[in-house]
């Protein structure tokens, strides 16, 4: 089974191996990795509490270290994990079941196609799925002889399992509870001991964690300080099941914690640390639930029919388009799938009911994850470990299913297919389709190869987006966005109009736009655009320096410096604009604020060579030439 298992995952892999997706990290996996680049270079902790679950990037960083292992080698690490997780489950299922249920709960899992698929992403569902299959198999130890060794494992397992997905805390007290009531298997110590193992376990993980955090102002939080964000994002007024960024065009972790403490401390008028950040947006949204009820339990309501649905509920990349390049996934995905996963452990609940008190805990852990889950917002990612849970059961509603046929005991065979159809017709009903996930993920796609300067395969991965959607308005903004980064104004343009067409609001599309038409001579429209940008969003810095372009052009120096002051003082981590700032203040003859200037930026970035060589013009007291555009 494991070598199954390993060889489908290893053969997914292969298939996409030649393509852009091998070779660029996508949305939180490039976090992840830079995350555990900085903790492999020694920088343990960082200096805020942690505000995504963290042990993801640690077993990154532990990869680093001991193997050297960019992003190929955390796949293969993540496929034997993959592959160890379907000999847990046969594990678990031999436990609470029998031998054979053991082995078809295991095979499923090796062929169930978005585990293959979240295996081959940098991304903590390939470990949260993995914790979630050792999880059982730890329960299934201790449902045939409790032992103090047992119990501390499987606290252990919890609270890894609640480093990766926090939501999973919800398990400890269902699990404890379990412990100390029992279920009619009294083999072992007594439930105390047993509790007592499970919480040490637990606490020798999590706790380091909250005091951590603590220290650092985000209260006592053993996992991370995202949860009021979080419980906004999927019940404010704005929420919608899935998640929608605070900021427009802002999506992931990369803007999201940023742009949650700047939105909490300018409504609160003060600053504010990471607990208090955290109770601003629950009460925001517990103000959005209180101001309409009826609406809220709706969208409760749509969440949890999300949860179940088959469809895997996109996030920052897509299983449709890892599909289009491997055809051992595209067909595994028709085989074995959430819509047949799902079916299937219905009637595996039905066909064990009688085994309720024994069985009591399983219930309790799959209903717990899933009600964690709809109370917030529902990803594919999110959803990903109620799989190695349910696949126990799937294999119980199959070995149901065939036994029945054998035993030719047809009205029990006819109520089994029966329960399945209409479990299976529930969790495959169409559900708004919006827009096709292909092109969110070629969109992401395209932004990173740009950010990496592979301007021509980032266009290439637009066009796809725009291929499936002609009037996909980013497609087309990232198309000329990355003329523009080529300095290629005039083919940017044709591209910015259509962007600016078809999402007129968008501050950013008026910036480019702006910026092109100034490049090309064109100032007193540029001048326009930029202007509407800072209506759109005064908080934009791009816009404030396209403006500091123009009063440059005209020789108004002082203005144009106060308006890259301002854009420094939205975005000071960016050296371009200290450059731009040392610039301004070289040509108005102060050289002291020019030199503080170029300096900030070298210490931002030592290998910027427009900084690098004013700070040489600036010693030997020579004019530089300064761009008619300022830098970005």
């Amino acid at each position: 089974m494991f070598l199954l298992a390993a060889g489908l995952r290893f053969a997914y892999l292969h298939d996409w191996q030649s393509t852009p997706f091998a070779t660029v990290l996508l949305g939180d996996g490039r976090e992840y990795d830079l995350w555990a680049q900085r903790i492999a270079a020694g920088d343990w902790w960082g200096p805020l509490p942690f505000y995504q679950a963290p042990l993801y990037p640690y077993f990154l960083a532990s990869l680093r270290r001991l193997f050297d292992a960019g992003p190929e080698g955390v796949r293969v690490v993540q496929a034997l994990i993959g592959a160890a997780s379907c000999v847990w489950i046969a594990r678990a299922g031999r436990s609470w079941f029998d031998a054979r249920i053991g082995w078809v709960a295991g095979l499923l899992f090796a062929l169930y196609a978005p585990a293959i698929y979240f295996d081959g992403l940098v991304q903590k569902a390939a470990l949260a799925g993995g914790l979630a299959a050792l999880l059982i198999f730890w329960l299934g130890e201790l449902r045939r002889e409790v032992t103090p060794a047992r119990a501390l494992a499987a606290g252990a397992t919890l609270g890894a399992f609640a480093l990766t997905r926090e939501n999973a805390l919800v398990l400890l007290p269902v699990v404890g509870l379990w412990l100390w009531v029992g279920d009619g298997n009294r083999h072992g110590p007594r439930p105390l001991t047993a509790l007592a193992a499970l919480l040490v376990g637990a606490a020798l993980l999590l706790v380091p964690v909250g005091l951590w955090n603590l220290s650092l102002g985000g209260g006592f939080q053993p996992t991370t300080t995202q949860l009021g964000t979080n419980f906004y994002i999927g019940n404010g007024a704005a929420a919608n099941g899935t998640y929608v960024p605070l900021r427009a065009h802002r999506g992931g972790v990369r803007y999201e914690r940023t742009d949650a403490t700047e939105i909490a401390e300018t409504h609160r008028g003060r600053r504010l640390d990471p607990s208090e950040v955290s109770s601003y947006w629950l009460e925001r949204a517990v103000a959005d639930i209180r101001a309409d009820p009826g609406g809220w339990l709706s969208l409760l309501a749509r969440k949890t029919l999300m949860v179940w649905h088959a469809r895997e509920w996109q996030d920052t990349e897509s299983i449709e388009v890892y599909r289009e390049h491997s055809r051992l996934l595209d067909a595994l995905a028709w085989l074995m799938h959430f819509g047949v996963l799902v079916p299937l452990a219905v009637l595996g609940l039905w066909a064990s009911r009688r085994d309720a008190r024994r069985l009591w805990v399983l219930y309790a852990v799959i209903g717990s994850m899933a009600a964690s889950v709809a109370l917030f917002y529902v990803v594919a990612r999110y959803r990903h470990p109620l799989a190695p849970l349910l696949v126990l059961f799937s294999a119980v509603g199959l070995v149901h299913l065939w036994d029945s046929a054998r035993a030719r005991a047809w009205p029990r065979l006819l109520g089994a297919v029966a329960i399945t159809t209409a479990a299976a017709v529930i969790c495959n009903w169409p559900l708004p389709q919006g827009r096709d996930p292909r092109i969110v993920n070629y969109h992401n796609l395209g932004r990173e190869l740009a950010e990496l300067t592979r301007f021509e395969e980032a266009r290439s991965a637009y066009r796809r987006a725009l291929a499936l959607e002609p009037d996909f308005g980013l497609a087309h903004y990232g198309v000329g966005e990355s003329f523009l980064l080529e300095g290629e104004s005039a083919q940017a343009l044709p591209h910015l109009r259509e962007a600016r067409r078809l999402q007129p609001q968008d501050a950013r599309t008026a910036t480019s736009l702006g910026i092109a038409r100034l490049s090309l001579g064109e100032r007193e429209a540029a001048e326009r655009l930029f202007g509407l940008a800072l209506r759109l969003d005064p908080g934009l810095a791009a816009a404030h320096n396209g403006l500091a372009a123009v009063r440059a052009e005209e020789g108004r120096f002082e203005e144009a410096a106060g308006h890259v002051e301002r854009a420094i003082a939205l975005t000071p981590e960016d050296a371009e604009l200290h450059v731009n700032l040392a610039q301004l203040r070289r040509d108005l003859g102060d050289q002291a604020a020019a030199r503080r200037a170029v300096t900030q930026a070298l210490s931002l970035d030592p290998a910027h060579r427009g900084a690098q060589r004013l700070r040489a013009a600036l010693q030997r007291g020579r004019p530089t030439a300064r761009p008619a555009v300022p830098r970005r």
